[in-house]
C-alpha cells in the first residue's frame, strides 16, 4: 500500500511545478489580454487559470520557498487584474 504522506508530498510538489510551468506558457499573453474569453467553446481565461494555479501552489508544504513565491505572484497579479475567478467546467457547473 502506498504511503499517504509520501503521495501527498509528491502531489504538492507536482502542483507547484505545474503552476510555474503552465504560468510560463500563459503569462506573456495574459499580461497583454483583457480577461475576456475567445470565441468558441467555453474556456477559462489565462488570467483565471494562472491565479487559480498559483493559489493552489501557495498552500504547498513540499516546497515552502516556491509556495511563498506563488503567494507573492498571486497577490501581485491579483492587484493588476483584480479577482478573476475560475469558473466551473460546464459539465460540473451547479448553476446549469
Amino acid at each position: 500500500m502506498p504511503d499517504a504522506a509520501a503521495f501527498r508530498a509528491d502531489l504538492d510538489a507536482a502542483t507547484v511545478g505545474w503552476a510555474f510551468l503552465s504560468m510560463s506558457w500563459f503569462l506573456p499573453r495574459a499580461l497583454l489580454a483583457s480577461p475576456t474569453t475567445a470565441p468558441g467553446p467555453p474556456a477559462p481565461t489565462h488570467q483565471a487559470t494562472i491565479l487559480h494555479r498559483l493559489d493552489q501552489a501557495r498552500h504547498s508544504s513540499a516546497t515552502p520557498a516556491l509556495a511563498e513565491l506563488s503567494g507573492r505572484l498571486h497577490d501581485t497579479l491579483t492587484a493588476r487584474w483584480g479577482s478573476v475567478p475560475l469558473p466551473y467546467a460546464p459539465a460540473f457547473d451547479p448553476g446549469s
